[in-house]
C-alpha cells in the first residue's frame, strides 16, 4: 500500500510492484510501470518472470553484502596483525600430517627471524621442537572438537636455530558450516622475562649463601612477624630445620608468646 501511495499521482496506465524476499523478510521492492499510451499491458505468464529477476537481484546484492563485510573484516584482521609487534600470529592450514602455513604477521617475524616471503608455503614444523611435532596429530583432532589445541609455555625455534620460550596457543578456526579451515597459533616471546627470572634465583641462592656461612642469626619477617627466611645459624640457634622454621611467628619461636613482644625492636 505504501508504494502504491507513493506513486498514486504519477501518470502510469499500470504499476507493478515484485517483492525482493530473502529468507522470507521483505528485503525491498522492484517497481514495473507502464505509462498510459503504452499499447502492450502486462500479462499473467510474466509474473514469475518478474519474480525471477527480483530473486537474481537481491540474490546479487546479498552477495555483495556478504563479499563487503568480508573486505571489511579481512581489513580488520589484517590491522591487528600489523599492529601487534611484539605477538606472533601465525595462520596454517588443517593438514594432519604436515600443516603448511598461509599466514605470517610482523610480529611473527620480529619474533621467528623469518620473512613473510620466504615462510609462507612452509610446514609449520619448522617453528617446532620434535617432541611437539609428534603431538600435532592428537592436538588437531581437540581442535577440530571445538577446542583450544595447546595452550600454556613452550620451547619454539628461531630461523637462526635458536630454540626459546613462549607463551604459545592454537585456537581453530571454522567456516559458518562448522567446518575446521584453519588454525591460529599465537606466540609470545618470554626469554626476557626467564631471564630475569633466572637472574634473580641467581642472586637468591647467592644471597643464601652468603648469609648462611655467617655466625650471626639473620631472620627475614614479614609485616605480621611471619618468618619468610632463616640463616643457618638462625636455625641451629632454635634447633630448629630451616623449612620448618619458615611460616612461623617470631615471637612464638623465640619468646613462646601468642602475641608480639613488649617493646618489640622490630
Amino acid at each position: 500500500k505504501e508504494f502504491m501511495m507513493l506513486y498514486q499521482d504519477r501518470d502510469f496506465r499500470s504499476l507493478l510492484i515484485v517483492p525482493m524476499l530473502c529468507k522470507g523478510k521483505l528485503f525491498g521492492a522492484i517497481l514495473f510501470a507502464k505509462e498510459r499510451g503504452t499499447e502492450y499491458p502486462w500479462k499473467d505468464e510474466y509474473t514469475p518472470l518478474l519474480h525471477f529477476f527480483a530473486d537474481i537481484l537481491v540474490n546479487a546484492l546479498m552477495r555483495e553484502q556478504k563479499e563487503g563485510a568480508l573486505r571489511y573484516n579481512e581489513a580488520r584482521f589484517r590491522g591487528v596483525l600489523e599492529a601487534a609487534k611484539h605477538v606472533g600470529f601465525i595462520i596454517s592450514n588443517v593438514d594432519e600430517v604436515s600443516p603448511v602455513i598461509t599466514e605470517f604477521s610482523p610480529g611473527a617475524e620480529l619474533i621467528f627471524g623469518y620473512s613473510r616471503e620466504e615462510i609462507i608455503g612452509k610446514p609449520v614444523s619448522v617453528l617446532h621442537i620434535p617432541t611437539d611435532i609428534k603431538r600435532f596429530p592428537d592436538i588437531m583432532k581437540r581442535m577440530k572438537d571445538g577446542e583450544i589445541g595447546f595452550k600454556g609455555e613452550n620451547v619454539l625455534i628461531r630461523k637462526s636455530g635458536e630454540y626459546f620460550s613462549a607463551l604459545f596457543t592454537t585456537y581453530p578456526l571454522f567456516d559458518d558450516k562448522g567446518n575446521m579451515t584453519s588454525i591460529l597459533g599465537i606466540t609470545i616471546d618470554i626469554t626476557n622475562r626467564k631471564e630475569m627470572e633466572k637472574a634473580l634465583l641467581d642472586a637468591e641462592q647467592e644471597k643464601a649463601l652468603i648469609l648462611s656461612s655467617v655466625s650471626e642469626l639473620v631472620v627475614y619477617l614479614d609485616p605480621e612477624m611471619n618468618i619468610i627466611w632463616a640463616n643457618k645459624a638462625a636455625c641451629d640457634a632454635t634447633g630448629l630445620c630451616c623449612d620448618s622454621l619458615t611460616g612461623k611467628r617470631c615471637f612464638k619461636v623465640w619468646h613462646d608468646r601468642d602475641t608480639v613482644c613488649d617493646n618489640c625492636p622490630v
